[in-house]
């Protein structure tokens, strides 16, 4: 569950979606060192992705250029590398790259 990237994204999102159903008597099972890996593992993930999902939006809507490149700049090296190769992003990175020339993207 730790193993991060944009490619795994629908095994992590039904990992997190499964793990999130657990009641608490599921929960209280699992040993604390791997409920704060799940949990950091998580919000990194959710993070990255949402990064992600707000400049394609963004970029749909033609929001500022300064607005896009503030959140591009918020990723981390495997998200841009991600947002730029994947085939659900890359168009958007091109035309993220388009508009924002001047900032050196």
């Amino acid at each position: 569950m730790v193993y991060y990237g944009i490619n795994n994204r629908p095994k992590i999102l039904e990992l997190i979606g499964c793990y999130n159903y657990l009641n608490k008597q599921q929960t209280s099972i699992i040993p604390d060192r791997l409920k704060r890996i799940y949990q950091t593992a998580s919000n990194y993930f959710k993070t990255q992705t949402g990064y992600m999902n707000t400049l394609k939006k963004g970029i749909t809507n033609n929001d500022k250029a300064s607005k896009l490149i503030e959140v591009y700049n918020k990723m981390d090296l495997s998200t841009k590398w991600h947002f730029k190769n994947d085939s659900e992003f890359s168009e958007c990175y091109e035309k993220l790259r388009e508009t924002a020339s001047d900032f050196g993207i």
